[in-house]
């Protein structure tokens, strides 16, 4: 987040460049609305004025004041150590504490991207996720797409007859890609279904392996019920040994006793 707060001398008159970190969705000089860039806002909640430096997140993330921008200026600090040493914003130091480790790309049913995902990892491993939609100028603006999504890597596998793993969750469907499966999953989680997915599948052999917990139950009865109309076979994939809230990138990745060799052939025999 460094180089977020460009301040330029006119005169006597300090002029505070908003605009060249953060994109105006309306407001006329110097009053303007944007999105927070502090935090994964959905609605234009950010407004700052650019005569008088003052700028306030009404969205409750607790980003604001005249006098933190200025003292940013003067300290020379880039934005997050200023944050963590000099105010006291809770909410804000902990988002600082996610760093972005990937980005995915979905496109609607012509094939055009207009959904990009980013996933955020703090030390922890906790995660989160945001979703951007593209304008028709060009630009990511934080908010969900309006458009019918194709499933994930759809142009990958659409004509291909081999079986299609459902995953849940980007990371995973990248990972059995790697491993030279076909695999999809949809943006959102285990709450994001939509029977607009349906058609995608039509004549397909899909297997559906869930996260090992409750939400990923509900999800995998889910697909199957929507799905089992229309392709030509399908399954629920239960792995063994896997952790609670545990999905297939664990189960391929966690420690085991078994070789490579020896893990591969249990899941295809699993998926088969």
């Amino acid at each position: 987040m460094q180089g977020l707060f460009l301040i330029f001398n006119k005169g006597n008159n300090m002029n505070y460049d908003f605009k060249s970190f953060v994109r105006v969705v309306r407001g006329t000089e110097p009053q303007f609305s944007s999105y927070c860039p502090f935090h994964n806002d959905r609605s234009p909640s950010f407004s700052f004025n650019s005569e008088t430096g003052l700028w306030k997140c009404h969205a409750g993330c607790g980003a604001g004041s005249y006098e933190m921008f200025l003292q940013m200026f003067k300290s020379g600090l880039n934005f997050s150590r200023h944050i963590i040493n000099v105010k006291p914003y809770p909410r804000i130091q902990r988002s600082l504490q996610f760093k972005l480790v990937a980005e995915y790309l979905y496109q609607n049913a012509e094939g055009q991207t207009c959904l990009r995902v980013k996933r955020y990892e703090d030390p922890t491993g906790a995660k989160s996720f945001t979703q951007e939609s593209i304008t028709a100028d060009g630009f990511w603006i934080p908010k969900k797409t309006t458009e019918v999504l194709a499933p994930y890597q759809y142009e990958s596998w659409k004509h291909s007859e081999d079986c299609i793993l459902f995953v849940e969750g980007e990371k995973c469907a990248d990972m059995l890609s790697r491993l030279r499966f076909q695999a999809t999953t949809i943006p959102g989680g285990a709450n994001a279904w939509k029977d607009s997915f349906v058609s995608y599948f039509d004549g397909k052999i899909v297997r559906i392996l869930p996260d090992n917990d409750k939400a990923g139950s509900v999800f995998g009865d889910q697909i199957l019920k929507s799905l089992k109309p229309v392709v030509k076979d399908i399954r629920l994939v239960q792995l063994p040994d896997l952790p609670y809230a545990g999905d297939v990138y664990n189960w391929f990745t966690d420690g085991s006793d078994k070789s490579d060799n020896e893990k591969m052939e249990e899941f295809l025999r699993l998926i088969e």
